[in-house]
């Protein structure tokens, strides 16, 4: 399996220091729009995982709350995995591009889980 498709390498990048607002609702926010596109997007599971990354990236570990937080992080631990190969490639998108379909189904099935925990954390409806 190669790391790169049509668009070329697939690129995460999580680890880009960004203020943190603590903010639970923008974590909750994002994560929706996320799920959206998990669900909603053509392609495979892996062409959806980049379609979301935009979202994924701009939740900073501070904005999920202190109960849920190992559980977001251990994910983010997961999807970056393994190492670049590619110039301007970052761990996550070597991990997404060279995982099999089912572990990229297990990442999108643990943002659900994520979305729903912070989601009731929150006192939010369903959508």
């Amino acid at each position: 399996m190669g790391t790169k498709d049509a668009r070329g390498p697939i690129v995460f990048k999580f680890d880009i220091p960004r203020p943190g607002t603590g903010d639970p609702l923008y974590a909750l926010e994002k994560l929706a729009s996320v799920v959206w596109t998990l669900a909603s997007h053509p392609g495979n599971i892996r062409d959806r995982l980049w379609d979301a990354q935009r979202d994924l990236v701009a939740i900073s570990d501070r904005d999920i709350p202190n109960e849920l937080r190992p559980m977001w992080l251990e994910l983010k631990a997961d999807m970056r995995k393994l190492k670049p190969t590619g110039r301007g490639q970052t761990a996550y998108g070597a991990t997404i591009s060279r995982s099999r379909l089912k572990t990229c189904e297990g990442f999108a099935t643990r943002i659900l889980e994520l979305h729903d925990r912070i989601r009731c954390y929150t006192g939010e409806p369903h959508d």
